[in-house]
Formats: structure tokens, C-alpha cells, sequence
């Protein structure tokens, strides 16, 4: 026979059958049994001659009871106190199971029912084997192993179990030989009656349980009665004393007579009556509220404490509650009158105060708590418990009403609109309802069982809704109107085109107006400048306009045209021209127009309004005449010179400014200058020199006259000329505006300049009129314009405050590790206007208002930045957070003979970085070598400190395995589990049938399973506890185990 074990941490049972063990502490039953050598023994014969006796009950095929059975700690403790040892105890084995014949006690040779090797050999104690089950069933067998411990002095049974051989020195000669003394005072007065107990013997501290619940060697304070204990040690071992008898007076009590407790919420009318018995008699009465006498009347809710002495001066006390009931409170559950129905009912109801309770609504209070046939009103209801606590109250039984019905006011029949939809939107809706609409005077076009009908025709429609369930029915109406009337379209008659008047307007201010019009105005042959779509439209041509007027709500259009007409006549004009001689110096020139009509000539610099004229210089002179429709007719009178007058001309001089301080006037005169006298005057402007020539030099503007004198003939011509001077700096100005991000300056110069330049006041220039810039960040910037001309320069500066695009910067730091809350987010905002607020949003309802954010899980947050002018941006950040550190995978090698040669590999992935290992043991690398049978767990850090413990992983021992043909595979994956595990075995050669078992520490059969070939079930072990258990993989009689490891 094959035998593979694998150790386990804990001692193992084997389970047989439900049963519970012998009790501990009960009279172990007597047994007569013979041994494998042949000699008889009694139980009670050798109890009585004061030996504590070991009972190892076994079965030969227990894999448990044969390790504990080869720790040899019940062959010790027989060689060092059975017969031939001190000779204070005696030690049986017992093989228990019928099932098994006396063969398997010697091995497999022979053996029926399975056993696990030679349990004879090296047994110095007796081995019996049972052929009946009387005695295993008298001393209630139930697992393998059951090992009992008997005590000689009382022959009380314990079950020690699998002990070391110190455990059960302690059990046999401590706990066995525990004893006690103990001493009674008995009960004088006020109970001060006492037992205390002296114990001696027994293993470690000592527990006490007196049967009036006191736990320690003395119990004091006591009346007279009878007491027991129960003394246990750290063995759990125990011992019962008999009853103790503490005498003396009788016992003083305090007895409730009557206890009355408040009838009604806040009555005071509770009672109480107490009575002394027991003790000396001639009792008084002490109340915590002042009163003496047994009784007490007319109590409020409270607490109440009496004492009552006796004749010996002995006192006892008693406190008591007086309780009132919860106000009472009454409801009402109104049941309405249907909607073809006439009478509702209602449903009382009392609650707290003291039940039962008697109602009524008006007429003979009663107990049934229904009132039926009530029609339709408000009702009065009293609830009346059996204290006779009033309550009062309201209710109201309405008129169930039909389902709902509404109407709605369609939309109006318009010019557009043919047909309209009448609507019962609102109306009951469900399975149960339906809907009808009829009119007497309108026209139903289709859906007159809908809940909306098309109609198309005004008139009155009324819906019915109709609730089949009950046929109660609601209606409800609406009436169709009609929009179709035509708007105004009205113009007024534009004033014609004229010269003077280039444009005129078309006034339909006379036509409909409101939001729900709109205009439009069209020309086939004229020009419309201005208005097309509004009421006054501005035209500046001649021709036909059309206006027209469209209603938006019902569609209808009206349109009205109009003429413009155009009176462009000018007005007559005709002119004379003159000649001025040597003697006539002055001629008159005169204009002829239509009468009323103004002629205004053109005299040098001025205007003269005047039908004629006198001048005094030869030259063109313009006569001008304004219609009354504004066209000006312009007419050339020219004055002309005789031979004899000097012929002068002078051109147009040049203008005097800050550059061309001085200029000269050249004139012109036919023949020579020595023939003629030449003299200039000025009465405004200023001569430098030249006066008397042709070209004279001027320093100032103003006008210049020139006379020439013929000398032959003293005949002189009179000409002038006016010189323009302009030596003022320009006004420099301009105009700035922000549009989006562009800061657009205009230049708005006045006076003349020749050049101009901006400073935009970030070290750019300009010289442009205008200029479109945008600066980096939000601030004020000192802008200047110069103006430039020939006097000089004006600059105009503006600090200006320009708002650049809000913008923020955003510093973020992820979870260090998986599942840590450690992020932060810090965000400074830019540009934009100053005054800023944020509001975040983030992952499982987070908000905040801070602008830096710690303590961040990971996730998504979005913040959004407000400015002082409303701008608002949204950022977004992600907070990540490292992979988690896990284990994908363990190879667990196990160890073999207790020589350090298992191992455990797991595969870790996630973290940070470089991953460092800390095992259980102090070793450090990734993978844990050279190590025996045991437990082991391994820290694994990452690079951010970022910490996971893994394990236990449960390194084995495999003994006596010099065999393991029959077995190819035997894996448990995942161990440990909190769930579920997938077993797999797999064999060398096939099987035909065969069972897994798992057992846990107890030795107790947990799962129990057969199975034919080889093997791969997933088992499902969330109900198991936490520990170590055991699985066996049985084949006839060769057998594997591993244990498994069970953490939730």
C-alpha cells in the first residue's frame, strides 16, 4: 500500500459520523475490555486504585491518528508514569472502528477497511480492538482521533485531544488533583452574607461561575440562600462545588402591592403601593419624593425610590418607574364617493395612548373602526382609548371627479393655415381612456377618436374623456377662430427729386404694424438707397416703388405702390460784360433771371448778391442763381480793358508757412515797365521788398494791391492779389477700441500735417492711420500719436488698458499609487481682467473653488476661470495614477524531507519604476529561495514607495514520497483563495473511480466528492472560514493530499 502525506500546520480529525462528544465533566460509562495480548482490564478497578487513565480512540485508516499516534507523546508519557514508569496512570489505545478488522493494527497484510502502516510495533501501552460498538457508542464517538483524559478521584471524562506530553502532565497532575476549601458567613442583616473559596492545585488562572452570576473565589453581599461554582483552569478542566447554604434572618424584601401608571399623556394620576416582608416587621416607608406610607397616590410620569427599614435597623430599596402612555393620536383614511357613486366611507384608526380604542363621527361611539355611507362633506371623529383619552379630529369625503378633459385654444385658421388641430393635450391618457369630438357648426376634417382632431372650419368642438373602467366621463371645449384679414399697406406721397434734394422717403408709416409684420419695398426703374425692409425706405430716383406688408401669424400679404417723380429745371440766367477805360475806371456788369430768384456774383474772396454789379479790374466775374428746386444756373460776365489802360495780370502767389517764411507776387505787364509807374499796398500784410516792381517779396498773408500808372497818359489799372499763410501746428488725437483681441487705434488728426507716428508702448512704431495691434499679457501701455508738419510736432499720449486673452498656467501632480488620493492641481490664471474665480468639477461629485487643489483622487477635474468682465475659459486635467502592483502569477516549488528546497516565484507587474522585495523572512530578492515548510508573505515597493503585500503563500514539506508514480499532476490554483478553487489532477495511468475530500483543522469532512478519469472541478469555498485545510485525492488505497489556504 502507497501512502503520500504532506504535513500540515495543525493537527487533523477524521470524520465519521454527526456525533457529538462524551460531554466534558461527565461519569466516564465502565468498560470490561481485553487487549491484543490477551489481559483484561476494568476501567473502574483501576480508577479506584488512584491511577488517571488515557484513552486514545483511533482507526487504523485515519491519516491523523497515525501522526499523532508516530509524535509517540502517549508512548512517553507511559514510559514516565504507567507501571513501569511512576506507575500513576494508565494509557489504552482503542480502535474503534468495527469496520476494520484486528489485521490493519499490523499493517496492510490482511487488512479489511484500510489502515495506515503497523500501529503495534513500538506501542509500549495496551491496544484493544473493539468488535462492538457499545463502548465507542457510550462514549459517543464521532471523529478520529478522540482522546480522553479521566480523572481517578470522581471518574469525570474530559477531552484533551492531541496534547504534547507537557499538555497532559498539566492536565494529569495539575488540573486532575485541583481542589478547594471554602468558608461561609452566614446573613445578619442587609445581606452581608458571604462565601469564599480557597482553591489549590489545577493548571495556570482560575475562572469562577457562581450560580448567582458572580465571577470571582468570593461572592459577598449575600441573603440568605443556597450558592454553587464552577471552577475552571487554563485547561478548561473544571470542577462543581456542592450548594453552600448562607443562613441567618430572613430575607429583607421589598414587594410590589400595586403599580398604577399614568392613564392619559400628561395626567399625573399614576399610584404605587409597596410591603415589606421578611426581616424584624414593624416596617417604615421612605419615598424618594417626601411621602412615608406604603402607598402614594398621584404621581406624575417619573422615576420613584422607597426605602423600608425593619425592626433590626435593616434597610432595603427598590426604585420604580411610573410611565405614562404616548399621546394618543387618532387617523382618518377617507374613501371618496365615486364619480357615478353617493356615498363615500372611512377608515379610523388609533394609535399609542392604551387600546383598545371606541370611535366616533357624531353618532354611537364603536369599536368597529369603519363608517360606511357618508356622502360627500366634512366630518368631526373622536378616538377614545381605554383609559378614556380623548382624541379629536377631521376628515372629508369628497366627490370622486370623472377623468380629466381639456381643451385647448387651437391655433387660428389663417391664410396659410387651412386646417387647425384642437387638442385635448392634458386630458386622462391610459388604456382605459377614450376620447370623442363633435361640433354643431364647425367640420371635423379626421381624428374625431383621438385625443387630437384636424379640423377646418371655425366653430365650438367639444372632447369627451371617457374612462371605460368606471364610465365616468369629463368634457371640456374650445373654439376655432379665423386670422383672415389682410393687413394695411399705405404710403404717403414722397416728395419729388430735386437738385437740392438728392433723396427723398417713401412713408408707409400708415400701414399695419406690429411684431407680426414685416415689409418689403421693390423698384422695377428705381434706386432704393436705404429701408427695403422697414416702413420708411429712402430712395434717389425717379420711379415706381411697391410696398409690401406680410402678417407672420396668419400669412396674408398686402402691397400699395407709389411714384417718385423729379423737377431738375434750371433756373434763366443771362449776363452783360463790361470795359473799363482810362476815364471810366469803374463799369457795371448786371445778371437777368426769373423774377423772385436771387444772382449772387463772385468778386475775389467775396459773394455779392446783387442783380448788377460795379468793378473797378478787368477779369472774369461769376453771376450765380438758385431755382426754387436747388439747380443753380452760373453765368461769365467778363470785364475787359481798353488800350489805353496798362494790361496787368498776377499770377496766384504761393502760401507762407513755417518752411517758406517769405514768397514773391509776380505779375505781369505788357509793354515795357518804363512806361509805367508800379506801386503795391497792403493794409493786412506786410512788404519786404520790391514794392515798386513787378515781383515784389511778402512776409505775412493778406491781400496785396497792385497799382500801374501809363506815364504817357496818367491812365493806371488797380489788381490785387491775396496771399494765404498757414503756420499752426496740427492737433494730434485718436480714438482706441478693443475688439476681441485687437486693439484698434484711428487717428483723428486735426489741422495739416505731413507725417504721422504711433509709440504703441511696447517698443513697436507706426506710421500708419490706423493700426491694429495686440500685447501679450493684460496691462495699461502708454500709447502716443505724433503729428508732424512744417511748424513742428504735436504728440497726444492715452494710457490705455488692454485686456489680453485669459489664459492660465496649470502645475499638476498625479497619485503617487494606485488607489491613493495625493494628486494635486494649481492653477495660476493670465491676462484677461484681474478679480478671477474657479469652479471645479471632478470624479464622485467633487467641487472646489480653490485654485490649488491637494488630496486628489485619480480621475478627470475640469475647472472653469471667470474673469472681472465675465470671460470665462474651461481647463481640464487628468489625474493618473500608477499601475497597480499585482501578481499575475506564483510558481510554488515545495520543500522535500525538511531539507530547504522550496521555493516561491510570483510574477508582480505595475508600480512605478523598479520594484524592490521584502519577504517575511528578511529575504530581498524578487523570487524566495532555499526555504522549509511554512508561510510566507512578501512586501513589494515601487519606486514611489508605493507598497502591496502578497501572500501567504504556503510553502509544503513532502515526506515518505519515495512513490509518486500513480500521480502525474496535482495543482490547486488560485491557493490561497477567497472563493473559488480549480483542483486538477491528472494520473500516470487511468482511473477508474477515485474521491477528493477536504478537511479542515478540526479533521472535520467538509466536501466529499467522487470522480472517474482524471480531474479538473472548480469548487466554490466562500462559505469556509478563515484557516488551513486539507485536500485528499484518494485512488483505492493510494492517497495525495495538499493543503489549501482559505482568506477572505
Amino acid at each position: 500500500m502507497k501512502y503520500i502525506y504532506l504535513s500540515a500546520f495543525f493537527l487533523f480529525f477524521c470524520i465519521q459520523e454527526a456525533k457529538a462528544a462524551l460531554p466534558n465533566g461527565t461519569v466516564a460509562p465502565n468498560w470490561t475490555l481485553t487487549d491484543l495480548n490477551g489481559n483484561t482490564h476494568n476501567l473502574y478497578n483501576i480508577l479506584n486504585s488512584g491511577k488517571h487513565v488515557v484513552i486514545d480512540f483511533s482507526a487504523t485508516w485515519c491519516p491523523p491518528c497515525w501522526s499523532y499516534h508516530n509524535s509517540h507523546a502517549l508512548s512517553t508519557l507511559w514510559n514516565l508514569y504507567g507501571p513501569n514508569g511512576s506507575n500513576e496512570i494508565m494509557v489504552f489505545f482503542i480502535e474503534g472502528d468495527i469496520t476494520t478488522n484486528t489485521a490493519c493494527l499490523y499493517g496492510t497484510a490482511g487488512c479489511q477497511g484500510g489502515t495506515q502502516g503497523n500501529w503495534v510495533a513500538g506501542t509500549p501501552y495496551p491496544i484493544i480492538d473493539l468488535l462492538t460498538s457499545e463502548v465507542r457508542n457510550q462514549y459517543q464517538i464521532s471523529y478520529w482521533p478522540t482522546i480522553y483524559g479521566i480523572r481517578a478521584q470522581d471518574k469525570r471524562v474530559f477531552e484533551v485531544g492531541q496534547k504534547s506530553v507537557a499538555q497532559w502532565e498539566s492536565w494529569l497532575f495539575n488540573s486532575f488533583e485541583m481542589d478547594f476549601t471554602s468558608a461561609i458567613t452566614n446573613n445578619t442583616c442587609r445581606g452581608n452574607g458571604s462565601v469564599a473559596l480557597s482553591v489549590t492545585g489545577g493548571h495556570g488562572g482560575k475562572s469562577f461561575q457562581w450560580s448567582n452570576g458572580g465571577n470571582t473565589s468570593t461572592i459577598s453581599n449575600l441573603q440568605s440562600g443556597t450558592f454553587s461554582c464552577r471552577i475552571t483552569d487554563s485547561n478548561n478542566y473544571f470542577l462543581d462545588t456542592p450548594n453552600f447554604t448562607v443562613s441567618g434572618v430572613p430575607n429583607f424584601v421589598a414587594g410590589l402591592v400595586e403599580q398604577r401608571n399614568i392613564s392619559c399623556n400628561g395626567a399625573s394620576d399614576g399610584i404605587l403601593q409597596v410591603a415589606g416582608s421578611g426581616g424584624g416587621g414593624g416596617y417604615s416607608y421612605d419615598w424618594s419624593n417626601g411621602e412615608s406610607t406604603a402607598r402614594i397616590e398621584d404621581l406624575a410620569p417619573g422615576n420613584y425610590i422607597v426605602t423600608i427599614n425593619d425592626s433590626y435597623n435593616c434597610d432595603v430599596t427598590r426604585s420604580f418607574t411610573i410611565t405614562q402612555p404616548q399621546t394618543l393620536f387618532g387617523s382618518a383614511f377617507s374613501y371618496n364617493v365615486p364619480c357615478n357613486g353617493t356615498a363615500g366611507y372611512v377608515e379610523l384608526a388609533g394609535l399609542f395612548g392604551t387600546a383598545p380604542y371606541l370611535y366616533d363621527i357624531g353618532g354611537t361611539p364603536q369599536a368597529n373602526p369603519y363608517f360606511y355611507n357618508l356622502p360627500p362633506g366634512d366630518y368631526d371623529y373622536t378616538v377614545t382609548d381605554a383609559n378614556n383619552c380623548l382624541y379629536t379630529g377631521t376628515f372629508e369625503i369628497e366627490q370622486v371627479p370623472g377623468p380629466t378633459a381639456v381643451a385647448a385654444l387651437p391655433a387660428p385658421l389663417s391664410c396659410t393655415a387651412t386646417q387647425t388641430t384642437v387638442s385635448g393635450a392634458g386630458s386622462a391618457t391610459g388604456s382605459n381612456i377614450t376620447y370623442l369630438w363633435t361640433t354643431t357648426d364647425g367640420s371635423i376634417v379626421s381624428g374625431a377618436n383621438t385625443i387630437n382632431a384636424v379640423v377646418n372650419a371655425i366653430g365650438t368642438y367639444k372632447i369627451r374623456v371617457t374612462n371605460t373602467t368606471n364610465n365616468c366621463y369629463k368634457e371640456a371645449t374650445t373654439v376655432v377662430q379665423s386670422i383672415v384679414a389682410l393687413p394695411t399697406a399705405a404710403v404717403v406721397d414722397a416728395n419729388p427729386l430735386t437738385c437740392s434734394t438728392t433723396q427723398t422717403s417713401l412713408d408707409g408709416s400708415g400701414s399695419s404694424q406690429g411684431q407680426e409684420f414685416s415689409y418689403l419695398w421693390t423698384t422695377p426703374n428705381g434706386n432704393i438707397v436705404s429701408g427695403n425692409t422697414s416702413l420708411v425706405a429712402v430712395v434717389d430716383e425717379p420711379g415706381d416703388y411697391t410696398l409690401q406688408v406680410t402678417n407672420a401669424n396668419n400669412g396674408c400679404i398686402k402691397t400699395t405702390s407709389k411714384a417718385v417723380s423729379e423737377n431738375v429745371a434750371l433756373p434763366p440766367l443771362s449776363v452783360t460784360n463790361g470795359q473799363l477805360t482810362c476815364t471810366a475806371t469803374s463799369t457795371q456788369i448786371c445778371g437777368t433771371t426769373d423774377q423772385g430768384l436771387d444772382i449772387v456774383w463772385q468778386v475775389g474772396e467775396q459773394q455779392i448778391t446783387s442783380q448788377c454789379i460795379t468793378v473797378s479790374q478787368v477779369g472774369d466775374y461769376q453771376a450765380r442763381v438758385t431755382g426754387s428746386n436747388g439747380c443753380i444756373s452760373t453765368r461769365i460776365a467778363t470785364v475787359t480793358a481798353s488800350s489805353d489802360l496798362p494790361l496787368v495780370a498776377i499770377q496766384t502767389p504761393e502760401e507762407i508757412n513755417c518752411v517758406t517764411q517769405q514768397i514773391t507776387i509776380t505779375a505781369g505787364l505788357q509793354g515795357e515797365q518804363t512806361d509805367f509807374t508800379i506801386g503795391w499796398t497792403t493794409q493786412n500784410g506786410t512788404i519786404v521788398s520790391g514794392e515798386n516792381t513787378l515781383t515784389p517779396v511778402v512776409s505775412k498773408g493778406g491781400i496785396y494791391t497792385l497799382t500801374v500808372v501809363r506815364n504817357s497818359n496818367g491812365c493806371s489799372t488797380v489788381s490785387s492779389a491775396t496771399v494765404q499763410e498757414d503756420r499752426d501746428l496740427p492737433t494730434s488725437a485718436f480714438n482706441h477700441a478693443q475688439n476681441g483681441q485687437d486693439l484698434v487705434l484711428t487717428s483723428n488728426i486735426t489741422g495739416v500735417y505731413t507725417s504721422l507716428l504711433w509709440n504703441l508702448g511696447n517698443g513697436l512704431t507706426s506710421s500708419d492711420p490706423s493700426v491694429t495691434v495686440q500685447f501679450p499679457t493684460t496691462g495699461t501701455y502708454n500709447i502716443c500719436l505724433t503729428a508732424t508738419n512744417d511748424c513742428g510736432d504735436h504728440v497726444a499720449c492715452t494710457e490705455v488698458l488692454y485686456v489680453a486673452k485669459l489664459g492660465s498656467q496649470v502645475v499638476s501632480q498625479n497619485a503617487s499609487c494606485f488607489g491613493t488620493a495625493d494628486g494635486s492641481i494649481t492653477v495660476t490664471p493670465e491676462n484677461g481682467l484681474p478679480n478671477y474665480t474657479i469652479v471645479w468639477e471632478g470624479p464622485n461629485g467633487f467641487t472646489s473653488t480653490e485654485w490649488t487643489l491637494t488630496g486628489l483622487m485619480a480621475g478627470t477635474y475640469t475647472g472653469i476661470i471667470t474673469d472681472g468682465q465675465g470671460t470665462q475659459i474651461t481647463i481640464t486635467r487628468d489625474i493618473v495614477q500608477p499601475n497597480n502592483i499585482t501578481e499575475t502569477s506564483v510558481d510554488i516549488v515545495n520543500d522535500s524531507d525538511n531539507g530547504n528546497k522550496g521555493s516561491v516565484t510570483p510574477v508582480i507587474e505595475g508600480g512605478t519604476g523598479n520594484l524592490t522585495y521584502l519577504w517575511s523572512n528578511g529575504s530581498t530578492g524578487s523570487k524566495l529561495e532555499n526555504v522549509g515548510e511554512g508561510s510566507y508573505t512578501v512586501d513589494v515597493t515601487d519606486e514611489n514607495g508605493c507598497k502591496k503585500t502578497f501572500g501567504p503563500y504556503v510553502v509544503e514539506n513532502a515526506v515518505n514520497a519515495n512513490d509518486l508514480s500513480f500521480v502525474k499532476e496535482f495543482m490547486m490554483v488560485p491557493n490561497p483563495t477567497s472563493d473559488k478553487v480549480v483542483i486538477t489532477v491528472s494520473f500516470v495511468q487511468d482511473v477508474a473511480k477515485g474521491q477528493i475530500s477536504i478537511y479542515n483543522a478540526m479533521g472535520q469532512l467538509m466536501t466529499n466528492m467522487n470522480f472517474e478519469g482524471n480531474v479538473q472541478k472548480t469548487l466554490d469555498i466562500s462559505n469556509y472560514m478563515n484557516g488551513l485545510y486539507t485536500v485528499e485525492v484518494r485512488k483505492g488505497n493510494d492517497s495525495a493530499m495538499k493543503k489549501l489556504v482559505v482568506i477572505h
